[in-house]
């Protein structure tokens, strides 16, 4: 175990303030948050679910073809199989769909129309093999929108885009959506899933997905108790229709959740400890999904990869400081529970501090480290609360591995702020 683990408590409510209860934000710019989630959920039923050109869509076959990767047997991907894939895909009449649509249960967006990984390096190398799976572009919630832009040779794959992703996604998880069942979904206020594995029962006892933090249904009554949200399900002709099912308040929550820091940290801790999953691999989280997920029941609709998630609110650059005059930076100017840290590849959440230390959440696979001049990982693969140096007292540290001198950026989320705003 490194040191900040064994040192720092791995409890978000540890890092609260006497100031912690107080609101981020006022009501009038948290429903002016909301009505920003609302337009970024229901996008590409509006009018911007566009197909990409088929060149885009060509490059990702190319690319693998070209450098095929292994599999999860350690062997190497044979080019013809990725042939095989884009023959199935028949991109000759990219794009031959333009339908709106709804996952009916979580699903995955793909890089190519393969459930099956592909790893840079043989899955056992601990660099760059598992989990990083270079098919995985995100999971997708039950419950999302999505414009369907192509449908594969045989039927089984289509090319999606959802409000922040854009590849292949099973068919099995998708029903489409006609224009009285959008006017449905989009009249009605939000409800938020704000405990994971929650099960989606009907009305008539009939299972229908499993939610997560992070997904959101149409709220169609509420009670002290509990909360009637709308669950979609798809028909014999895979047209989607809208079932009820009934949720204790412990599990959703109408939206937004008031975004103060007290309830920033009890969500925050249902997610701490839960492991690592690239792309949000097997319906686990990575970095940028974590912070994503976490901000959906407050209404502050973030982005999905950690270099758009850094261009969210009013920038704070870090070049030509060093380490201590980075953290310090963030100490002075940082709002914990509304400040993210950015490094290339990776994002992370201020909380607090400790000892004087700036404290950050983070899902995190692990360290680098080096050993006979082959690089590794020191494995966490969960998310975690460190300083922005962990792992800095493992002998086999990685030169250049030490994670405060490579903050470029903090983001303050102003949560009506432009993206990409800059703070001198």
């Amino acid at each position: 175990m490194i040191r900040d683990l064994a040192e720092m408590p791995q409890d978000a409510t540890a890092y609260l303030d006497a100031h912690a209860d107080e609101p981020l934000v006022d009501d009038k710019t948290q429903q002016a948050m909301l009505e920003n989630f609302r337009r970024s959920f229901f996008a590409v039923w509006d009018g911007k679910g566009v197909a990409p050109p088929v060149q885009v869509v060509r490059q990702r076959f190319e690319r693998f073809i070209t450098n095929p990767g292994f599999g999860e047997n350690f062997q190497a991907v044979g080019p013809d199989h990725i042939g095989d894939l884009q023959e199935q895909a028949q991109l000759e009449s990219f794009p031959n769909c333009g339908r709106r649509a709804i996952t009916i249960r979580n699903s995955s967006v793909r890089e190519l129309p393969e459930q099956r990984p592909i790893f840079a390096l043989p899955p056992d190398q601990p660099a760059d093999g598992y989990p990083f799976d270079l098919l995985q572009a995100s999971a997708v919630w039950v419950g999302s929108p999505l414009y369907v832009c192509h449908v594969g040779r045989d039927g089984a794959w289509l090319y999606v885009r959802a409000g922040f992703a854009a590849g292949w996604m099973r068919t099995d998880d998708v029903a489409y959506v006609d224009d009285a069942f959008v006017e449905q979904w989009q009249a009605l206020p939000l409800a938020a899933i704000v405990k994971d594995d929650v099960a989606l029962t009907d009305v008539d006892g009939i299972y229908r997905a499993t939610a997560h933090i992070g997904a959101v249904f149409p709220l169609a009554g509420q009670e002290q108790d509990k909360l009637e949200i709308l669950v979609p399900a798809a028909n014999e002709r895979r047209q989607a229709v809208a079932v009820h099912a009934f949720l204790p308040a412990e599990q959703a929550q109408s939206m937004p959740l008031p975004l103060a820091a007290t309830h920033m940290a009890e969500l925050a801790n249902q997610l701490l400890g839960q492991p690592y999953g690239w792309g949000g691999l097997y319906e686990l989280r990575d970095c940028s999904s974590a912070l994503r997920d976490l901000f959906v029941p407050f209404g502050l609709y973030l982005p999905r990869n950690s270099g758009a998630q850094g261009q969210s609110g009013q920038v704070v650059r870090m070049e030509g400081l060093v380490g201590p005059e980075k953290e310090r930076l963030l100490l002075e100017k940082g709002k914990p529970f509304l400040t993210l840290v950015h490094i290339p590849g990776h994002i992370m959440l201020y909380i607090g501090q400790h000892h004087g230390r700036a404290a950050v959440l983070h899902n995190y696979w692990g360290v680098h480290t080096q050993t006979q001049g082959r690089t590794e990982r020191h494995v966490l693969g969960r998310c975690v609360i460190t300083t922005l140096q962990p792992g800095l007292e493992l002998p086999n540290l990685l030169p250049g591995a030490d994670r405060r001198e490579r903050v470029d950026a903090i983001i303050l989320l102003d949560p009506l702020a432009e993206a990409g705003n800059e703070l001198d």
